[in-house]
């Protein structure tokens, strides 16, 4: 099992998970890097990659017995640790959906004339005034409503 913590948790993101967790101690090894990186392409997201390795952790964890919790200078023994990696878990996951950002598209003029004339975007399902004139949106054309005719 393969163990590397530089102590740098923004020079990776197997160190900055190994910091969320608390497995920085390499005398007391919960996960391997590969465990760590299986589990980040898996979710991609430092803190939701964190919470299921806390998940994991805490579904093996009464196999985790007698351990040692330490944060800073407190040392708490634990019996088990399932109750811990399970709230640290649900702490990670707040934190992941903080990180999330929306993507807003459409909102100026240029994006949507951009978009209209790009032929690899999909077509919408649905669109302004598309039954307005039931003969130009007949089917082949794409989905896409064209208007031909005077009004």
């Amino acid at each position: 099992m393969t163990f590397t913590y530089t102590g740098d948790p923004a020079s990776s993101d197997r160190d900055a998970v190994r910091f969320w967790i608390g497995d920085t101690d390499d005398d007391n090894v919960l996960l391997s890097d590969e465990e760590i990186a299986y589990a980040n392409s898996v979710h991609g997201n430092v803190f939701f990659t964190s919470a299921a390795l806390c998940e994991q952790l805490a579904a093996t964890g009464n196999s985790i017995t007698g351990g040692v919790l330490k944060v800073g200078d407190l040392q708490e023994d634990r019996g088990s640790l399932s109750d811990h990696f399970n709230s640290l878990a649900k702490s990670l996951r707040r934190k992941g959906m903080m990180q999330a950002v929306p993507i807003v598209g459409g909102t100026s003029i240029a994006d949507k004339q951009s978009a209209a004339n790009d032929t690899d975007l999909p077509s919408p399902s649905f669109t302004r005034g598309q039954f307005d004139h039931p003969q130009s949106n007949l089917p082949g054309d794409g989905g896409r409503v064209t208007y031909t005719g005077t009004t």
